[in-house]
């Protein structure tokens, strides 16, 4: 399970073009944007920077991210831009709540269970994925995967 949330964030979030950008409410606010357009664009926020433009206009949010039907709006932008401009730099990546949450629960229900009769090549693939992570002892919600 664990492998395939991190599967999901691997293979990145799609996005939803919008016919009109969105700008930045403030300056802080877009400096924290352009100091992270990788990881907006990770979360599947897509930005257009013009770094001759006025302040508050220089970075432009061009699409935002869509997640199993889910549309995200302005307001998980701005979340993002709180979670980014509060971390140090050795954090890990932050994650938006919302893809957090539907991310766990892709990964959840596509799974093995507990009690699933598996073969040895699909307990050779489990083990395989596992050592390939930094923390595999729980699922991203938060329960033990072995016992």
């Amino acid at each position: 399970e664990k492998y395939k949330y991190e599967e999901c964030w691997r293979n990145g979030v799609q996005s939803q073009g919008l016919v009109a950008p969105l700008e930045f409410e403030n300056a802080a606010d877009e400096l924290v944007a352009l100091d992270n357009v990788t990881l907006f664009e990770k979360h599947g926020f897509k930005l257009t920077i013009d770094l001759n433009s006025p302040v508050c206009k220089r970075a432009r949010i061009i699409a935002l991210p869509v997640a199993k039907g889910i549309q995200f709006g302005p307001q998980d932008a701005r979340e993002l831009v709180g979670l980014l401009g509060g971390r140090s730099s050795n954090e890990s990546m932050p994650r938006l709540p919302k893809l957090h949450s539907i991310f766990a629960s892709k990964a959840c229900r596509s799974s093995v269970m507990i009690g699933n009769a598996l073969n040895k090549q699909q307990m050779h693939d489990i083990l395989e994925h596992m050592s390939t992570m930094n923390h595999p002892w729980n699922c991203p919600h938060g329960r033990p995967t072995m016992r």
